[in-house]
């Protein structure tokens, strides 16, 4: 499914160009990202950490997640390709990451 999710404090509304993961409904968005990067779980998440690495594996990023919508400032970064990586609720889920 390719979706962006947006929340508000009384519905979740579904439209846009990211992947939603699996049945866990997790978001990583934009990709490709320019400046603000967002994080979009569905329901409560009991402990989440994401992870942005580089290609060799230098992690350049690593966040608690306590929203359900997190953004992150990713401006300082240089342009390339990153890995995103987002432990939650004992799940893994690995996705690469374009910031222009």
């Amino acid at each position: 499914v390719t979706s962006i999710v947006y929340r508000d404090s009384l519905r979740t509304r579904v439209t846009g160009i990211e992947d939603v993961v699996a049945a866990n409904s997790v978001a990583i968005f934009p990709n490709p990202a320019n400046d603000k990067l967002y994080i979009a779980t569905a329901g409560e998440t009991k402990q989440a950490i994401f992870t942005l690495s580089d290609l060799p594996g230098k992690i350049v990023l690593q966040k608690n997640i306590i929203d359900a919508l997190q953004q992150f400032d990713i401006a300082a970064l240089a342009k390339g390709v990153y890995v995103a990586h987002l432990e939650m609720d004992g799940k893994s889920f690995t996705k690469q990451l374009v910031v222009e």
